[in-house]
């Protein structure tokens, strides 16, 4: 028998406070729907000043946890998210893209 992934899905963002709500939110429609199980949504800001926290601060969401990565480059945010993540799997999306339905059972 095959359980359901614990997924966490990071989130890289860098100075698009707006992206971010509005990434966030449609990840929380999404998770609404899907079979997967989000266990977390992870904000990895990758700003030398932590312009997503007060974005995450506004969330009623308590999957959402924010760490602010100040090194900057993709590469460190990406494996800021692995050093985090407490899911099976880890699914990565950016600021500027919004899940949509079917989302993320697609890519699982």
């Amino acid at each position: 028998m095959s359980r359901t992934p614990r997924v966490s899905v990071a989130i890289l963002t860098f100075q698009r406070p707006g992206g971010l709500q509005s990434c966030i939110r449609s990840i929380q429609s999404a998770s609404s729907t899907c079979s997967a199980v989000i266990v977390e949504v992870l904000v990895i800001d990758n700003d030398a000043n932590p312009t997503g926290a007060t974005v995450v601060q506004t969330l009623d969401w308590d999957r959402v946890r924010y760490v602010h990565e100040p090194s900057p480059g993709v590469a460190v945010a990406r494996n800021r998210a692995l050093s985090e993540a407490s899911g099976d799997v880890l699914l990565f999306i950016d600021d500027d893209e919004r899940a949509g339905p079917g989302w993320p059972d697609d890519l699982l």
